[in-house]
């Protein structure tokens, strides 16, 4: 797991092995990733249920394999991101909490105010994914749970005319979806701001540079 130094600081790697040291804001773009993944995945099974909803007798087998495959994919890719993310998130805050302790024993009172001053806007960038990381878990577990029990509901090989009657729960899961998407939108555009934070300004560590 990536060090939340890496993720919000810059200048924490050793001299003599910058080639391979993690660079500056490499977390938040692990952060993006397993974001950009997960709203992929959604997507592809918001459009599956779209064309379940409107599939015809000749195809709606077809159809429904498409949707069952599509989720398949939804529930590992929400596994993998879920734990990553948690990770990340807790190890952020620790590390909040070390760098405030480091800067408190710097003995130059102006080095000292820059790093604390430092220090406050990367945590606010924390505290804001934070933030928008509460809408996309609470948009997205009804979409994951509706669907999971749409597949449970209708079985492995569903009739056409069963399909046909869960056509308006497709459609409730479909805005379920659709709000998921927005709630990782505005997670992706914070993720970005803090990113440009990041690697338009120094660490708040006190330590001279090349130092860990």
């Amino acid at each position: 797991m990536l060090s939340f130094g890496v993720w919000l600081a810059a200048g924490c790697a050793t001299q003599g092995t910058r080639s391979s040291a993690p660079r500056p804001g490499d977390g938040l773009r692990e952060y993006q990733r397993l974001v950009l993944d997960l709203h992929k995945d959604v997507t592809l099974t918001r459009q599956a249920l779209e064309a379940l909803s409107a599939a015809t007798q000749k195809n709606s087998a077809a159809a429904y394999g498409r949707f069952d495959d599509s989720l398949q994919r939804l529930e590992v890719v929400s596994v993998k991101a879920r734990a990553r993310i948690e990770a990340m998130e807790k190890r952020g805050a620790a590390y909040f909490e070390e760098w405030a302790e480091e800067i408190s024993t710097d003995a130059d009172p102006a080095a000292r105010r820059a790093a604390q001053v430092r220090l406050a806007e990367l945590q606010r960038h924390f505290e804001a994914i934070l933030k928008a990381t509460g809408p996309v878990r609470q948009a997205f577990r009804p979409f994951l749970e509706g669907a999971r029990q749409l597949r449970t509901t209708l079985g492995p090989e569903p009739q056409f005319v069963a399909i046909v009657q869960a056509v308006p729960t497709c459609r409730r899961i479909v805005s379920a979806g659709q709000r998921a998407g927005e709630a990782m939108d505005q997670l992706l555009k914070t993720l970005s701001t803090a990113e440009a934070a990041v690697l338009t300004g120094p660490s708040p560590s006190t330590k001279p540079e090349g130092k860990s």
